[in-house]
C-alpha cells in the first residue's frame, strides 16, 4: 500500500468503504487499487492507495503468494 498516486500505472475503482488502520489506531480511507509497474518484468498488483499514509508498505507474504521470491541479506 502507498500513499501517493504517481506510483501507479493502473487503476480500479474500490466499491463500498475500505479502511486500514495504522499502529497508533487511526485510519485511512483505501481511495483505490491499482498495479505498479517497478520495471518490464517486475508488477506489484492489487497495491491499495490510502489516503494520509506517508510511507510504502510491501507485504513480503502477498509477494511470496504472487510468486516472487525473497531475500533478505
Amino acid at each position: 500500500m502507498t500513499g501517493s498516486s504517481k506510483w501507479f500505472s493502473s487503476l480500479n475503482p474500490v466499491h463500498g468503504k475500505e479502511y486500514i488502520t495504522f499502529g497508533d489506531n487511526n485510519k485511512g480511507k483505501v481511495v483505490t487499487h491499482g498495479a505498479i509497474k517497478v520495471n518490464e518484468s517486475f508488477i506489484l498488483k492489487d497495491v491499495a492507495l490510502v489516503e494520509n499514509l506517508h510511507f510504502n508498505l510491501l507485504s513480503v507474504s502477498q509477494l511470496l503468494e504472487d510468486g516472487f521470491e525473497v531475500r533478505f541479506n
